[in-house]
């Protein structure tokens, strides 16, 4: 195992960050049906037992970004405006 440091969470947590990658994610879209979307500089961070996600580096990704509606959050691409989740 590797260590590629820390990052600290909300609370205060220090947490290692024992690997970088890329990750393929099933999503479902507003139509019923699922995508698979590509997640690159995934942090593996093994003591966590929930999955976060960055909304500024989605929206840094360069062809993703985040939109909030209400309660509701949605992932679209920013060329087509297109929601993907």
């Amino acid at each position: 195992m590797c260590d590629e440091g820390e990052f600290t969470v909300a609370n205060g947590i220090t947490a290692k960050i024992m690997g970088v990658g890329t990750v393929m994610q099933r999503i479902p879209l507003p139509n019923g049906k699922e995508r698979d979307i590509r997640i690159q500089g995934a942090l593996y961070v093994p003591c966590m037992n929930k999955n976060l996600l960055s909304v500024p580096q989605i929206n840094q990704s360069g062809h993703l970004k985040v939109i909030f509606d209400g309660s509701d959050m949605h992932i679209a691409l920013k060329k087509s405006k297109k929601v993907m989740t």
